[in-house]
């Protein structure tokens, strides 16, 4: 019930409240935890608010994002992930900290303080990893790393997977034969790194294969055989959707028509502390094509459905 009015309350001031021209940024003071605190005394927060989030990885953010849509009001926030339910979690101070403080016996050392910062940031493009292929792990969270799987290479889907796995491993990309009339198609074939792709085979009458999602057909090296002269190589730039430390969807986000990469970080610098990075898809001209999130993105996904090669994530990167 309580967790109920909690997404409540959020939605309701994300729709009433402007984005702060406060600071550009929120910096933690200590990793090592702490409470809000300020040199000249000050330790009181104005607003206490509960978060539903089982760590500091969902909770930090959420609590970040409530922080900012107060506007100029709020100028540092802290956290806990082990909270009372009376008490709130999430606590809002309207004086810049400039300290975090564990208490007697480190009675806070739980807590994560962060506080605005106007110290400049940069907007950083997350290039995405090398995606799956057919038999091998995707998507879900990586918990020996903790990062995400890969996404499957194009003409696969990720499906779930039988038997006992590793926690977030429970999926492996497939063969996708949706679009099939006849399911005994053979799925579309990609070419590796370093093969000869697209040009026409005059020794087999028929093309070389495209390469695979995270490479690009390039001309290398003279070749003996004609249509033969190009390969795949890594490509330099590989774009992919932005990846949130919480999933907030299109809803949440807010969007606007970009001219360019440069306008969709204007748009991002706008909206303040609202926007911590962003989606650009660069194909798209005259539509919507610029989507700002208030999560920082964590990793970047392609997809087997959808074509991301050309949508760019960007992180705002703080000089904290």
């Amino acid at each position: 019930m309580f967790s109920h009015s909690v997404v409540f309350t959020i939605l309701m001031l994300a729709s009433n409240v402007a984005a702060s021209n406060g600071g550009d940024c929120f910096c933690p003071l200590d990793l090592t935890g702490g409470k809000c605190r300020n040199r000249n005394g000050s330790n009181k927060e104005y607003k206490r608010v509960q978060v539903v989030a089982s760590s500091e990885r969902e909770g930090i953010p959420a609590c970040e994002k409530l922080c900012a849509l107060e506007g100029d009001v709020c100028k540092g926030f802290a956290f806990r992930s082990d909270y009372d339910g009376n008490k709130g979690n999430c606590y809002l101070y309207d004086y810049v900290p400039d300290k975090a403080s564990k208490g007697k016996n480190n009675k806070n050392e739980d807590w994560f303080c962060y506080a605005k910062s106007s110290e400049g940031f940069d907007f950083v493009l997350i290039p995405s990893s090398k995606p799956a292929k057919l038999g091998e792990v995707c998507d879900g969270h990586d918990e020996t790393t903790g990062r995400p799987f890969p996404s499957c290479e194009p003409g696969m889907i990720c499906e779930y997977i039988n038997g006992l796995t590793i926690p977030g491993a429970g999926q492996e990309c497939v063969l996708d034969d949706s679009n099939n009339d006849d399911k005994n198609d053979v799925a579309t074939v990609y070419a590796e790194l370093d093969d000869i792709c697209e040009g026409f085979d005059e020794t087999t009458g028929h093309p070389f294969p495209s390469c695979g999602s995270g490479m690009m057909c390039k001309e290398t090296a003279e070749s003996s055989i004609p249509g033969a002269e190009h390969t795949c190589v890594l490509d330099d730039i590989v774009g992919g959707k932005c990846r949130n430390q919480i999933y907030s969807g299109r809803k949440l986000a807010k969007k606007t028509i970009a001219d360019d990469l440069e306008g969709c970080k204007d748009f991002c610098e706008e909206n303040g502390l609202l926007c911590n990075g962003f989606d650009f898809d660069s194909r798209r001209s005259g539509v919507v094509n610029c989507w700002i999130s208030p999560y920082h993105p964590t990793s970047v996904f392609l997809s087997s459905r959808k074509d991301y090669t050309d949508w760019f994530c960007h992180d705002k990167k703080c000089n904290c």
